[in-house]
């Protein structure tokens, strides 16, 4: 049985070209068989959407290019109603399913433990789609490595020019969030030139963060997607920020006088430099 784990899912004898060369903002792109996947391409949840429908998740999402969505493509349906909707030619998006299967769960924590992250940072999701078009053009404020498991799909895929690490979601043509306005004044537009790949059964795309894509499935697709939440150097410094103003008192001075800015900031670079080295 193939040991679960980031080289298994990439096909790679060793991990340092993607470390080196993708990780973590350029795609990597892999085509091998689907049998290295062995306890997490023939998880049993993963059989059908019927089979998937019947296990709690975190949501399910109907995705279509008709539909009247929110801002991130999505409208959140009943279960029950998924395959209907899937046989209607609707992408049927099953957000954070609780897997039964044990060795779903061995693969996700195998592949955290190589990327050196903690255990609940890689969110599975699977997608459910008929042939025609797909997701329209967006991005993602998460990290993915998407497993195709099932049929062909298209992908459309381009660096983001105006923000390549966006704390949000985002999908053309919606109004701007404001978490994004204050990044850009540009529009925010996918550019023209793209790369399409083509995923089949056992291919896996890692995407990085903020990455446009939009996507055509060309057979009956079924793709599990590895969403990982990897921490920011703001995540990083934030909380220590948050300790040094909350243990000393010299923070707490009304910062009204102008004079005394150029001490504070001072003082602010000494008191970080002494808690990271």
């Amino acid at each position: 049985m193939p040991r679960p784990g980031l080289a298994t899912l990439l096909a790679q004898r060793s991990l340092k070209h993607f470390f080196t060369k993708s990780w973590p903002d350029e795609p990597f792109l892999v085509h091998a068989p689907p049998s290295r996947l062995e306890g997490l391409a023939d998880a049993r949840e993963l059989a059908s959407i019927d089979a998937l429908a019947k296990i709690p998740c975190h949501a399910v999402l109907a995705q279509g290019q008709h539909l009247d969505t929110n801002r991130f493509g999505n409208i959140a349906v009943a279960p029950e109603l998924a395959s209907s909707l899937l046989r209607a030619g609707v992408t049927m998006y099953f957000n954070e399913p609780k897997f039964p299967s044990r060795s779903v769960w061995r693969w996700v924590h195998a592949v955290e433990r190589d990327l050196g992250l903690g255990p609940g940072s890689i969110r599975p999701s699977v997608f459910f789609s008929t042939p025609g078009p797909g997701a329209r053009m967006h991005f993602d404020c998460t990290e993915s490595f998407v497993v195709q498991l099932a049929g062909r799909k298209e992908w459309r895929i381009a660096a983001n020019e105006h923000i390549p690490f966006p704390p949000v979601n985002y999908l053309e043509g919606a109004p701007l969030p404001d978490e994004l306005a204050l990044l850009t004044k540009r529009p925010m537009k996918a550019p023209k030139k793209v790369r399409t790949v083509v995923l089949k059964p056992g291919s896996v795309l890692y995407l990085p963060r903020g990455w446009w894509h939009a996507t055509r499935t060309l057979e009956a697709s079924t793709h599990l997607d590895l969403l990982t939440a990897v921490p920011t150097w703001a995540d990083t410094f934030r909380p220590v920020l948050e300790a040094l103003f909350a243990q000393g008192t010299h923070w707490l001075t009304p910062a009204t006088a102008p004079r005394f800015g150029p001490a504070m900031l001072e003082k602010l670079i000494d008191e970080l430099r002494g808690r990271l080295e």
